[in-house]
């Protein structure tokens, strides 16, 4: 009886583990190609704008959301699973307003980027306490570029819009890099955490 059930849990686990692979690299893809898609035709972009940012940030929102909400952790983090509910209804918002509406899409771009950069600062701080000085540096960086460059956007929409296409292809980019640094990073501590288990 045992053997069974210790047989259906490995095959569970290797199915979870099948479907997050994936799920991981169709993300990768899909964030590699939208962002080599956003910096080879940004010129012809803006009516086509908010998909550009209000897909991609529902779905990691969603993601986001997900995951707070199966590990229980929206009580201990309650700033952060805030801005997540911000960001998704920010979205769907977006996803309903006129292609026409630059200024209002800028202006809720704006916003959006803000409260990701203000939480990744956050994180940037736990990180620099917990002693991953470079990570936390290179963190707060991005951050603070991000928060500087949402502002000119949403002061003048008009003027900026096309600068921030730009970040918005390279940020695209950024993520699909991370999240394969990631995913090694991972898989050589789990490596490791077999082997001196062994």
């Amino acid at each position: 009886m045992n053997e069974i059930k210790n047989y259906t849990k490995i095959r569970f686990e290797r199915r979870n583990e099948v479907m997050k692979n994936i799920v991981y690299w169709s993300k990768v893809i899909v964030y590699t190609v939208l962002g080599i898609i956003i910096l080879i035709f940004q010129n012809n972009l803006l009516n086509y704008l908010k998909f550009f940012v209000a897909i991609p940030t529902l779905a990691l929102s969603i993601e986001e959301f997900v995951f707070f909400v199966i590990e229980k952790n929206y009580t201990k983090e309650m700033n952060d699973f805030g801005s997540i509910v911000i960001k998704i209804v920010l979205s769907i918002v977006l996803l309903f307003v006129d292609y026409e509406e630059i200024i209002i899409i800028c202006v809720l771009w704006g916003i959006m980027v803000i409260i990701t950069a203000t939480t990744d600062l956050s994180k940037a701080v736990h990180l620099f306490i917990e002693n991953y000085r470079i990570a936390s540096v290179l963190e707060a960086i991005q951050s603070i570029v991000q928060i500087f460059l949402s502002v000119l956007l949403i002061i003048d929409p008009i003027e900026h819009v096309s600068l921030h296409i730009i970040v918005l292809g390279i940020e695209m980019l950024l993520l699909a890099l991370k999240s394969v640094i990631k995913y090694i990073y991972n898989n050589v501590i789990e490596k490791r955490n077999k082997e001196r288990l062994a």
